[in-house]
């Protein structure tokens, strides 16, 4: 795995810089478009912005929860109730 390079001239991380940033006021929260601001941020928390991308856009589903879950009991019943995780997660995606 590579590892990164993440503390500024300074000797303080990304996270250290960013934690020490002021907060924002609640009234521009309220329009704040989160993936946005890190966008624009992006320059002075690189890695932090990519973290950010990467939780906060996740794409909307618009299939039943009800469906999700009973795919699982197909796959996992009480013949095929050993599966290791991977392989079950391996059926679920190849099957979609």
């Amino acid at each position: 795995m590579r590892k990164l390079q993440v503390a500024n001239k300074a000797g303080r991380s990304q996270l250290d810089t960013y934690l020490d940033e002021p907060t924002l006021d609640f009234d521009y929260l309220e329009h704040m478009d989160v993936l946005d601001w890190w966008k624009n941020n992006s320059q002075h928390f690189s890695d932090l912005a990519l973290m950010a991308r990467d939780l906060l856009s996740n794409p909307i589903t618009t299939v039943a929860s009800e469906s999700t879950f009973s795919i699982g009991s197909r796959i996992l019943n009480k013949y095929r109730n050993r599966l290791w995780p991977e392989n079950v997660e391996a059926i679920i995606c190849t099957s979609s």
